[in-house]
């Protein structure tokens, strides 16, 4: 009963960090609204592109799946890596971000970093989801606890 107690618990723990990892998308779209202030066209597309490079990043991450411009889809596939490619979106959002900054678009500085801090916030939920997935429980955990149950129905 101890290993089966261990299991669920086990279990439980899991969907709620993964529940919880889950990339919200609203607090990176809150700063990007506060932070990025205009009404010209190119920062209304820098805003859309930061909001929309989150997002893709996260169906990467929970579907792989791609749903990119022709031109984005032809720059990841031609990026050699050893390394998944969900975070090149990501890398995009700060290439946007700095070279804002270095336009002088974003004022006061402190919320380029702010902004970035919670992208970095976001990508880490979704580095998260990504760890349970790479370390799944144990098959043999799962073993046991079928046999437990499958004796204590038995008598």
């Amino acid at each position: 009963m101890l290993m089966l107690g261990f299991f669920v618990a086990t279990v439980v723990d899991r969907w709620k960090n993964m529940f919880a990892n889950i990339g919200f998308i609203d607090n990176v779209a809150i700063y990007v609204s506060t932070t990025i202030i205009g009404v010209e066209e190119e920062l209304k597309i820098i805003r859309r592109n930061i909001i929309r490079y989150c997002c893709l990043t996260q169906v990467l991450v929970l579907r792989d799946i791609r749903f990119l411009m022709p031109h984005e889809l032809k720059q990841m596939e031609d990026l050699e890596s050893l390394h998944p490619k969900y975070w090149i979106p990501i890398k995009w959002v700060f290439n946007l971000l700095t070279d804002l900054k270095r336009r002088n678009k974003m004022e006061p500085e402190g919320y380029v970093n702010m902004l970035m801090g919670e992208v970095i916030n976001y990508r880490n939920c979704l580095q998260n989801l990504c760890n349970y997935d790479y370390v799944p429980i144990p098959l043999v955990m799962i073993l046991v606890v079928s046999g437990i149950l499958l004796f204590i129905t038995r008598f």
